[in-house]
């Protein structure tokens, strides 16, 4: 038997937006952030980092992220 999850899944609109962020040596990346509209950012909230392989963000991590914050 499956263990009940700790928190309830939120059901409902998720919000993305794409975020800018610095690497070391200046150079500029963007990411994508999901989040359900009605806990964030309402109140402080786990987060999870998808990291893009070396050819870049492509909609396989996007929907990583998606599914991620459907469960977190």
């Amino acid at each position: 038997m499956a263990a009940p999850p700790l928190l309830p899944t939120p059901k409902g609109p998720y919000e993305e937006k794409l975020v800018e962020y610095g690497a070391y040596n200046g150079t500029v990346l963007q990411g994508l952030l999901v989040y359900h509209k009605s806990i964030f950012p309402k109140k402080a909230t786990p987060a999870i980092i998808v990291f893009h392989a070396f050819t870049g963000r492509t909609e396989f991590e996007n929907q990583k992220a998606r599914d991620l914050a459907k469960v977190s």
